[in-house]
């Protein structure tokens, strides 16, 4: 990434400033551009050069800017855009991030937690240094790795975790909390991740017994007084950003109601303060859910850290 270089198109003044101050010290190069529907004012040649590895820019621009977006590709790359909202994860939201194709937001909220912040671009700069639980709790007091492969193993695993938890000040009236996230995020990786030759999920909740050796569920926590992080991870990397997408928004928007499947990410997303999904296509896929027991402000994010 430090070959590359990340535009920032018509931002607020205090947000293009903390914005570039991190990916700065991330020894990224950076373009705050001012851009019109069919023109950008800038004189640099990396814009004719190569694309921008990002685009940061505001939700209510991107109608206006799409001639400018469009510019920026080059022999058929695009840029990963990054809108910056005022909510995410309603109904509304949801609509115009898979109307815009956009994966990425940056809602009001997380700015009022630098730390978080900071961690979110970095993770859209470097997505593969997602995969380290560190990377969301550095200061953990403990941290522990488990590998579970069945419906029993599954529930011993939860009741060890919120045992492990229960000392700590963040899980104080959220231990049920954090055994629902652990249950529904281990549910998705078995009932989700894994394929039979057909692309079909292979297992169902009614006839599973285990996992085949090649197949793994990891499920990694970190805590500490302040937070716990959640992180389980499958070797298929199957999961599809966009489908999470459409069933986030059948939940929030009530149209899955009656919908026998899809609620997990739902669910989840309705318990923690951040939730990440980390994404090495055909190899691994984690899922990172982290709570901080109302320590910072309940952010409901959801950021996709997609590695090539």
């Amino acid at each position: 990434m430090s070959e590359s270089w990340v535009a920032l198109i018509n931002l607020p003044h205090e947000r293009e400033e903390s914005l570039t101050a991190i990916l700065v010290a991330l020894g990224v190069r950076v373009h705050r551009i001012r851009a019109r529907a069919t023109s950008v004012s800038t004189s640099s040649a990396d814009l004719e050069a190569a694309p921008p590895a990002l685009i940061f820019l505001p939700v209510e621009e991107y109608d206006r800017c799409r001639a400018v977006l469009r510019g920026f590709a080059v022999q058929g790359s695009r840029a990963a855009a990054v809108l910056l909202t005022p909510s995410v994860l309603t109904a509304e939201g949801l609509r115009t991030q898979m109307h815009y194709d956009v994966l990425n937001v940056i809602p009001d909220a997380l700015w009022d937690d630098p730390g978080c912040l900071a961690n979110t671009v970095r993770g859209l700069v470097f997505p593969h240094e997602m995969f380290d639980i560190r990377r969301f709790l550095p200061d953990a007091a403990v941290v522990e790795r488990f590998t579970i492969a069945s419906l029993v193993q599954k529930q011993q695993v939860a009741e060890e975790v919120m045992a492990l938890a229960k000392p700590f000040a963040v899980a104080q009236n959220r231990l049920r909390d954090l055994g629902l996230i652990i249950i529904e995020l281990i549910n998705n990786a078995f009932f989700h991740s894994f394929r039979d030759g057909g692309g079909e999920a292979k297992y169902s909740p009614p006839f599973f017994s285990g996992l085949e050796d090649e197949e793994s569920v990891l499920l990694e926590v970190a805590m500490n007084d302040a937070a716990i992080a959640l992180a389980v991870e499958d070797n298929r990397g199957t999961l599809d950003p966009h489908e999470v997408l459409k069933y986030l928004r059948r939940q929030t928007s009530g149209a899955g109601i009656y919908d026998s499947h899809g609620r997990g990410f739902y669910l989840i997303s309705s318990i923690a303060d951040h939730l990440s999904v980390c994404l090495t296509p055909g190899q691994k896929a984690r899922v990172v859910a982290v709570n901080h027991g109302g320590a910072g402000p309940r952010i409901g994010s959801l950021n996709f850290f997609v590695s090539p």
